[in-house]
């Protein structure tokens, strides 16, 4: 989000004198400042996504005429470079690029004169491990097929990643993180600019230079005034300014667009080199350096590393609280990656199929288009304008395409692996998937028993249940091993026996874990008994029931009440934060309903009411005979409300003060302050899975598979707060929809719309069951019918052995030499893992280049780092 746009990072050198500059010794410790010409990108925003694709197109080749027509310079500080910062256009570029195009890049990239930094996209933290690494497999494609020099990895404007990322890099080759964070409703680590070593979960380091925001070279020296005393002046004010800020190196590093006329998705500024080299000529002070991101880098490691300091944690997001302005879409798009990782599982054990490979590719796109931190257009509170209009309906394909197309490709893998034909008459037997390393007891869903004629248009689309715990008509139970599959006769699995544990009554449901109580009049629910702990849950005296529904809105009804824009302040490092704004917080307006539906191995309470801007709310709460996790889920109408709004669904807590907290972040667990990094978000988060908060030896976690923004101890938005405040009795605040941003995400989601959830009550934290927890709660068993041949049988996607291990994922490898295979140890000490029935191992890269022959099918995993191997069964 730019609006205007604020700058990048920066490094400058000593001045020059100039009447009317200012003294010239206060900007004489910078010896030189780095220019990195880049186009930022933003996927849309500026014009629609299709426009923006045949832009970037353009934008290379002119930087490929300009590079051209500089060659001969021969000052080379001077001579023009330019960055192309995230990989995707360049990818896009060389789909139609001729064989004279991609030779004029390939000479430039090996000149070092033209850039490429790692990731795919300026990301978001909706990303998991996964669509992480797959952002990095570009890097491989161009390293190979252009020689490629790719050692940096740049995000501007996003204000945060995962510290996942910081393995995920340095086992890909990349030395360098460059940061441009917008602090456009946001923060920072500071200092900034600096440079840093980011410690990731696993302890090792990452360089990072957390740098301004974009464009800043030219906001700050006005370059489209050509002027150079123009741009002395201005530069001279912001080295005056760095120095203020106990700046510490030789240089600085800005970077340039071509602002003030575009700031995002811009075309080379074809009068930036000529700007430089008069300069240059002109031996004004400090120099002016063109750079590439490996020359940056290059300057960056001469700074002694014991005087780098040490940033530790979870760089936590600030901007992706607007994935909850179409929460329909993110929870399709969490949907489409869930199914996207059980179809690599699967592809695991049936024969390669070109067609299938090609499509989960596609998939895989499409996840990691959604997650790129543009939603729209750039004036999104002119909801209904046309350009408005288009830009969301593109950014919300990749979702409503991707999400049919993986239930298509999910049945198509499993109709493989059921060994199936075209059609039969005959349906003996069901098929079921545990893609999780989760070992599970499942109840078989009596739907897929079946009889009459099937064919393949009749059932390959049918949406997999959305819990690993189906409610009516169930057979069974089957036990399911990690990562496996069986195929089971209808003969062999008798109706489930109802559970005679359940009992309830008008206000209670009772189980032999909990015992949950409602206020029937109010559709609140006001007791959670956890009977095995005899404790209870909810916090008596909140004004909010379990899972109860709370409408939010500033009480002025104004943006500007919590959030004061000023660029210019943004430029100084201030942000425009109001955390003592005024908001008004109710529930359900009129009449609410309760009512019990009795299951045969569950009961769900349904409470039906409205709330401000919601109609038609039912929520559903289910507690199970044979399982603690409760599931939950939300339906309703969401009204066409455009003044700033939130809905939450509230859990208050009963613990006491000083409490901890978790979530995990792509795949990583983490401590809630004490793992994340100063200055990055506390007051929300975006979870991977999994929120929890608990004290010793009781607490509760809260798993989110469709929408993954909470908020923990309290109301905190826009509270900008260093640390969460830990008093007895915190709320837990699962946030699905707002439209409290003004440019960029939706304004408003009118619609039906429905989320899941789910809770559990539990004794002391462990990290290792949240995660294998939060794994089923994502990617439920999956069944599927079997035709003609259902003699039982039955296998192992993967056996591992190892203690506090997960699997995060495993796939066909790319050159379909093996399977790849994600690991992260969960442990504080190094956990051995073992792999029966494997012939050869290897060490790899995220990108599935081998790395170290493993002696044997047995592997030493470091605390707390996502590993990948390459597995070749016997």
């Amino acid at each position: 989000m730019k609006f205007p746009a604020i700058a990048k990072a920066l490094f400058v050198t000593f001045g020059s004198a100039l009447a009317g500059a200012g003294n010239q010794e206060d900007v004489a410790f910078c010896q030189e400042v780095l220019i990195l010409h880049h186009s930022h990108v933003d996927v849309g925003y500026t014009h629609p996504q299709s426009m923006f694709w045949e832009l970037q197109k353009d934008y290379l080749n002119a930087a490929l005429d300009m590079l051209d027509r500089t060659e001969k310079w021969p000052d080379d500080r001077s001579k023009p470079r330019w960055t192309a910062k995230v990989t995707s256009p360049v990818m896009r570029w060389r789909e139609t690029a001729t064989p004279a195009e991609i030779a004029r890049l390939t000479k430039h990239l090996r000149s070092g004169r033209f850039g490429i930094s790692g990731f795919e996209y300026n990301t978001t933290p909706l990303c998991s491990s996964e669509s992480l690494a797959r952002q990095l497999y570009p890097v491989r494609t161009l390293r190979e097929k252009f020689g490629a020099d790719i050692r940096t990895a740049i995000q501007h404007d996003v204000t945060g990643l995962p510290w996942t990322a910081v393995d995920l890099l340095r086992d890909s080759g990349i030395e360098l993180l460059i940061m441009g964070i917008n602090l456009h409703l946001s923060g920072t680590p500071m200092p900034r600019p600096a440079v840093y070593r980011w410690r990731g979960p696993s302890g090792r380091e990452l360089l990072v230079l957390n740098g301004e925001h974009y464009s800043m070279f030219d906001q700050w020296s006005n370059t489209n005034s050509r002027n150079l005393d123009t741009i002395q002046a201005g530069l001279f004010k912001y080295l005056r300014h760095v120095r203020t800020l106990n700046y510490s190196y030789d240089f600085v590093y800005l970077s340039a667009t071509h602002a003030p006329l575009m700031y995002d998705n811009s075309p080379p500024n074809q009068d930036l080199p000529d700007i430089v080299r008069t300069w240059n000529e002109e031996n004004r002070q400090p120099r002016l350096r063109l750079v590439t991101p490996n020359e940056l880098l290059t300057r960056v490691k001469q700074v002694p590393r014991d005087k780098i300091p040490i940033v530790a944690g979870d760089w936590t997001d600030y901007w992706n609280f607007g994935s909850a302005s179409s929460a329909v879409e993110t929870a399709l798009s969490r949907k489409m990656a869930a199914n996207a990782a059980a179809i690599d599982l699967l592809r695991t054990a049936i024969r390669p199929d070109p067609r299938l490979t090609a499509e989960t590719g596609k998939l895989w796109s499409n996840i990691n288009l959604y997650n790129e931190h543009t939603w729209g257009a750039a004036a999104t509170l002119d909801a209904d304008n046309p350009n408005t209009v288009t830009q969301w309906q593109l950014k919300a394909h990749p979702a409503y395409e991707g999400k049919p197309l993986s239930d298509f490709l999910l049945r198509k893998a499993l109709h493989q692996l059921a060994g199936n034909p075209w059609q039969s008459s005959s349906t003996p037997g069901v098929l079921v998937v545990n893609p999780t390393g989760l070992r599970q007891t499942y109840y078989v869903p009596g739907t897929w028993k079946r009889t009459g004629k099937q064919i393949e248009g009749r059932f390959m689309g049918v949406v997999r249940e959305s819990t690993a715990r189906p409610l009516d008509n169930l057979f069974g139970p089957v036990q399911l091993e990690p990562f496996s599959w069986q195929i089971i006769p209808w003969a062999q699995l008798a109706p489930a026996a109802a559970a005679d544990t359940i009992t309830t009554g008008s206000d209670f449901i009772e189980t032999d874990t909990y015992r949950l109580t409602f206020e029937p009049a109010a559709g609140k629910v006001t007791g959670l008994l956890d009977k095995k702990q005899n404790r209870q849950v909810l916090d008596p005296a909140a004004p909010w029931g379990f899972f109860q529904l709370v409408h939010e809105r500033p009480t002025t009804n104004d943006r500007k009440s919590f959030h004061v824009r000023s660029v210019e302040g943004e430029r100084y490092g201030r942000t425009g934060w109001k955390p003592d704004w005024h908001a008004t917080r109710t529930s359900h307006t009129g009449t609410a309903t309760c009512k019990i539906e009795k299951h045969a191995r569950s009961a769900t309470l349904v409470i039906n009411a409205a709330a401000a801007g919601v109609t038609h709310l039912e929520q559903r709460i289910t507690v199970h005979a044979d399982s603690p996790l409760i599931d939950l889920s939300a339906r309703f109408l969401k009204q066409d409300i455009r003044t700033p709004e939130a809905l939450y669904f509230a859990f208050p807590l009963n613990l006491a003060a000083d409490w901890q907290a978790h979530f995990d972040t792509a795949g990583v667990p983490t401590a809630l302050d004490t793992e994340q990094i100063r200055g990055s978000s506390r007051d929300w988060v975006t979870v991977d899975t999994f929120a929890s908060v608990h004290q010793s030896g009781a607490g509760v976690t809260l798993y989110c598979p469709d929408a993954p923004v909470v908020q923990i101890g309290n109301f905190n938005w826009a509270r900008k707060q260093d640390a969460i405040p830990r008093p007895a009795n915190p709320v837990l605040l699962a946030w699905p929809l707002n439209n409290y941003w003004e440019t960029n995400f939706r304004a408003s989601q009118p619609g039906l719309v429905e989320i899941r959830y789910a809770f559990v009550s539990h004794g002391k934290f462990e990290a290792g069951r949240a995660a294998l927890e939060g794994q089923q709660t994502r990617n439920p068993p999956i069944t599927h019918l079997v035709l003609d041949n259902a003699a039982p049988r039955q296998g192992r996607f993967l056996d591992l052995q190892a203690d506090n291990v997960i699997v995060t994922h495993l796939k066909p490898a790319a050159d379909h030499d093996g399977h790849i295979l994600r690991l992260l140890n969960l442990g504080d000490t190094p956990a051995v893992a073992r792999f029966p029935n494997i012939r050869r191992a290897w060490l790899c890269s995220p990108l599935e280049d081998n790395r170290t022959r493993l002696p044997s099918a047995t592997f030493e995993l470091s605390p707390r780092q996502l590993t990948t191997l390459r597995l070749l069964r016997e």
